[in-house]
């Protein structure tokens, strides 16, 4: 009854690495291009946006973007085409069946443990896995207490009360936007403001004496 019954195909890769991590829009999508390829009992197929539009009920930004997406992890090929005639593009799609990075790392990491971790240092995919994580550590934003604490031990003047809640409600972003790498430096920044403003304050005072 089952072999009676029409199909599309989705790869293993798909469903196990990357259905979790995609949007609905972008599971659509990729399902739409399966349809009108593997479904067809075909490699590639010339298929347009407005098409793609009338299977999902996705707008046309929606689709662009969910295509960036799929290209971007893999999971499709696009061939980028111009028909000269309608005067417009009609792309031809492709899925990929070929495995995918996040599936090689994953292999990598088993590798590792059943190896007892030789020969990792050699794999890109684990040094980029470590050097990610370990900048991921390095951008962590510091505690109220590790700010106290080195202000302290600096003899700053800063309010660190102040200087916490303006860079937490940013989201440790500076006043161009910029995302703060170095909260000591920005620390002694503050520091040399409020010594500048002291001063200031010294010299009305001894003005006013005068």
């Amino acid at each position: 009854m089952l072999n009676k019954i029409n199909h599309t195909q989705l790869s293993n890769d798909f469903i196990d690495e990357y259905m979790n991590k995609l949007s609905g829009s972008e599971t659509k999508v990729f399902i739409a291009i399966s349809r009108k390829t593997i479904g067809w009992h075909k490699e590639t197929d010339k298929i347009s946006i407005s098409q793609i539009m009338e299977i999902t009920g996705l707008s046309n930004r929606c689709v662009i973007d969910s295509l960036k997406k799929l290209e971007a992890f893999g999971l499709i090929k696009i061939e980028r085409r111009k028909d000269t005639k309608m005067m417009n593009h009609i792309n031809e799609y492709t899925i990929n069946y070929e495995e995918s990075s996040l599936s090689k790392v994953k292999k990598v990491h088993k590798g590792c443990e059943k190896n007892g971790n030789m020969g990792c240092e050699k794999s890109s995919h684990t040094k980029e896995t470590i050097t990610k994580e370990t900048k991921q550590k390095k951008e962590k934003p510091p505690t109220f207490q590790q700010i106290k604490e080195y202000a302290v031990s600096k003899k700053m003047l800063v309010d660190v009360n102040e200087f916490y809640e303006y860079y937490t409600e940013s989201n440790w972003h500076d006043i161009h936007g910029n995302k703060v790498k170095n909260w000591k430096l920005k620390l002694l920044t503050w520091n040399n403001r409020e010594k500048k403003k002291t001063q200031y304050k010294t010299v009305q005072d001894i003005s006013k004496l005068v």
